[in-house]
C-alpha cells in the first residue's frame, strides 16, 4: 500500500516536455501509472471483465525537475493535479514543500462515518486530503498540505510500543530546484524553510543532484557539500533523496566531528578516523537515477560512506514506523524499461533493506 510517490527529476528523458498538453503526459506518465484513475472498477464492454484500479491510480506523485527536464520547457511540468479527480501530479512551483500527516486508523464506527462524508476516500486504501497554497512571507515557492488517514497500524511507534493515536506522525518534505539560481541566496531560503519545519517528526529533502555519490557521472558536488549538507545536519534532516547519477546507491553520511572531517567519509564501506557510527549524528542519502541508462559502479572508487551501490535500475520504498525509524528497501526495476542496456532481469528482486533509526541519529 503506497501513500505517495516521489520523483527525483529527469521525469521525461532526454529533453523534458515542450508544452502543457505534450503527448508525453499520456505516454510517459498517465498510461504508465494512472490508467483508469477516474474509472476505477470500469468494465470492458468487449470482455465484460472488471478492471481493478491500478495500484498507483489515486496516489499523489510529488515531483521535482532534473537537468534534462530543463532542456525542454520547465513550466510544462508545473501542475497541481491531486487525486482522485486529477492525475496525481504535484509540482505546483519549481521549489515547493509538503507537510504530510499520517493519522492512525479510525475505529470501525468512526471509519464508517468518515467514508460516508468524505469524497476523497480511496476504497480499501488510505483516505487522502490535499491542498496547495503559496508559502507565506513572499519568499517564493508553494506548500502542499496532505493528511493521510491510514487503514493499517504500520506507522505506530513499534519501538516504544506507544501508538500515535492523537496527532499522528508529521513529515516535512522540501523539494528543491537549483537550476539557474544563485546558490547562496537559495541556501538562505532553504535554511529558513527547514527552520520553519522544526516541529516535524521527520524532515526529508529531495533534490535532483546528489551531494555525495560514488557515481562516475557526477559524483560529489563540492558546492552542495559546502552549502547544503551543513543545513541538513543543522536542521536534523533524516533523508536526502536524489537522482542524476546513473546508478543506485544508499549512503550513510556522518556529521563531521572535526573541521577537517568530510561527510564523504565513514559509516559504510570503510572506516572514518574522525567519527564513530554510534556516537555521531548521521543521515541516509538515497540515489536512484539509473532508469534511463546505467553507468557501472567501480568498487575501487566507492565512497567509504556507501553501504550499497549497484548499476541495476531500482526504486526505493521508504516505510515510516511512527517517530522511531524508517525502513528503506531497494527493489530492482524491470530491465525491459532500461532500453536493453542492462543484461540482467532482476525485476522485482529486493536488493537492499536498511533501517534508519531516529533515536540513533539524534545521539550526539
Amino acid at each position: 500500500q503506497v501513500s505517495f510517490v516521489v520523483s527525483v527529476g529527469d521525469n521525461f528523458y532526454p529533453r523534458g516536455l515542450q508544452k502543457k498538453d505534450d503527448i508525453r503526459w499520456e505516454t510517459g506518465f498517465r498510461q504508465l501509472f494512472k490508467p483508469n484513475n477516474t474509472l476505477n472498477n470500469s468494465t470492458n464492454t468487449t470482455t465484460n471483465a472488471t478492471h481493478a484500479p491500478h495500484p498507483l491510480a489515486n496516489v499523489p506523485f510529488f515531483s521535482i525537475l532534473g537537468n534534462h527536464d530543463h532542456k525542454g520547457n520547465p513550466n510544462a511540468q508545473v501542475r497541481f493535479s491531486p487525486p482522485p479527480y486529477g492525475d496525481g501530479w504535484i509540482l505546483p512551483t519549481l521549489n515547493h514543500e509538503a507537510f504530510i500527516t499520517l493519522l492512525p486508523p479510525l475505529t470501525p464506527l468512526k471509519q464508517q462515518r468518515e467514508e460516508s462524508r468524505h469524497h476523497h476516500h480511496r476504497g480499501a486504501d488510505d483516505t487522502v486530503t490535499i491542498h496547495n497554497e503559496a508559502i507565506p512571507g513572499g519568499g517564493g515557492g508553494s506548500r502542499s498540505t496532505m493528511t493521510i488517514q491510514q487503514t493499517s497500524n504500520i506507522n505506530n511507534n513499534t519501538t516504544t510500543g506507544a501508538a500515535d493515536t492523537t496527532t499522528g506522525v508529521t513529515i516535512y518534505m522540501l523539494f528543491l530546484d537549483f537550476y539557474g539560481r544563485n546558490y547562496q541566496k537559495h541556501f538562505k531560503w532553504i535554511d529558513s524553510r527547514l527552520a520553519a519545519a522544526a516541529t516535524a517528526d521527520w524532515k526529508i529533502v529531495v533534490n535532483h543532484s546528489p551531494i555525495v555519490s560514488s557515481g562516475s557521472t557526477h559524483g560529489v558536488s563540492r558546492a552542495l557539500l559546502r552549502g547544503l549538507q551543513p543545513l541538513l545536519f543543522k536542521h536534523n534532516v533524516s533523508l536526502y533523496l536524489c537522482g542524476d547519477d546513473h546508478h543506485t546507491e544508499v549512503l550513510k553520511v556522518l556529521k563531521p566531528t572535526t573541521k577537517r572531517a568530510s561527510p564523504t567519509t565513514g559509516g559504510g564501506g570503510g572506516s572514518s578516523s574522525s567519527s564513530s557510527l554510534f556516537g555521531c549524528c548521521w543521515q541516509q542519502h538515497v540515489v536512484t537515477g539509473c532508469c534511463s541508462y546505467v553507468v557501472p559502479v567501480i568498487d575501487e572508487k566507492r565512497l567509504p560512506s556507501s553501504i550499497f551501490a549497484s548499476s541495476q535500475p531500482a526504486f526505493a520504498v521508504h516505510t515510516i514506523h511512527g517517530r522511531s525509524h524508517i525502513t528503506t528497501q531497494l527493489w530492482a526495476a524491470n530491465s525491459d524499461n532500461n532500453n536493453g542496456k542492462n543484461d540482467t532481469d532482476d525485476g522485482g528482486k529486493l536488493f537492499e533493506s536498511t533501517t534508519y533509526n531516529l533515536l540513533q541519529q539524534q545521539k550526539q
